[in-house]
C-alpha cells in the first residue's frame, strides 16, 4: 500500500513507490496495451461462440457454465 494512501493525499508527481512515477508515459501505454489485449480477448470469445452459427445457443450455455465453474473454482 501506498504511504501516500494513507493520509489521502497524493504526492504532485504522483506516488513514489509506484511504478509509473518516474515515466509517466509509461502508465498510458500500458493502459492501451491493456485496452488492445481486451478487445482482443473479447473477439477471441465471440469468434469461438460463432464458429459454429448453428450451435449458437448451445455454445453460449457452455460459455456460461464454464464461467460459473470457474467463479467458484478460482473463488471469484
Amino acid at each position: 500500500m501506498s504511504d501516500y494512501s494513507k493520509f489521502g493525499k497524493l504526492a504532485k508527481g504522483g506516488a513514489a513507490d509506484s511504478k509509473y512515477f518516474s515515466d509517466t508515459e509509461q502508465f498510458e501505454r500500458d493502459i492501451e496495451r491493456h485496452k488492445l489485449e481486451s478487445k482482443l480477448y473479447k473477439e477471441r470469445i465471440k469468434a469461438l461462440l460463432l464458429e459454429n452459427p448453428n450451435k449458437l445457443k448451445e455454445n453460449y450455455h457452455a460459455f456460461i457454465e464454464v464461467l460459473t465453474n470457474a467463479k467458484t473454482e478460482f473463488d471469484l
